[in-house]
C-alpha cells in the first residue's frame, strides 16, 4: 500500500434516492437522501431462473477458489428473490453509469430482473 491511499470496503444495506447534493468547505460531498422500502420478495419466474442459476454458480465458483470475499457478495444468498439476484448483477456487470442508474431506479424488482435479463441474454 502506498502512503496516504487507502482502500475501504463498504456493504450496502438499503435502497436510498439520493436528493440535493452539495460539494463542503473542505471538499467533502454531502448529500439529502431518502430511504426507500424495502422491495418485496417476489420469486424468479421459470424464465429467468437461468440469471439466479448463474450467479450460484458464480458464487460456488468463488468460494471454492478462497476468493469470495472478492466477489462482493454478502451472507444471506437470496437466489430465489428476484430483487436481490438483479441488484447483485447490476453491482458485478460492467454496465454504463446510465446502465446501472436506469436498472436500479427500477422500483418493481421483477421489472429490474427483466431489464438485466435483457442486457444479459441466454
Amino acid at each position: 500500500m502506498q502512503p496516504a491511499l487507502f482502500r475501504i470496503d463498504c456493504q450496502g444495506g438499503v435502497r436510498f434516492r439520493v436528493g440535493a447534493v452539495e460539494r463542503g468547505p473542505l471538499g467533502v460531498w454531502v448529500a439529502q437522501v431518502q430511504y426507500l422500502d424495502p422491495d418485496p420478495a417476489v420469486p424468479i419466474p421459470s424464465e429467468f431462473q437461468y440469471l439466479a442459476d448463474r450467479l450460484g454458480g458464480l458464487i460456488a465458483e468463488h468460494q471454492g477458489t478462497g476468493i469470495a470475499p472478492n466477489l462482493a457478495l454478502y451472507r444471506p444468498y437470496e437466489l430465489e428473490d428476484c430483487g436481490w439476484v438483479a441488484n447483485r448483477w447490476a453491482e458485478m456487470l460492467p454496465f454504463s453509469t446510465e446502465q446501472k442508474l436506469r436498472l436500479l431506479a427500477e422500483m418493481d424488482p421483477l421489472e429490474r430482473l427483466q431489464l438485466v435479463a435483457e442486457w444479459v441474454g441466454n
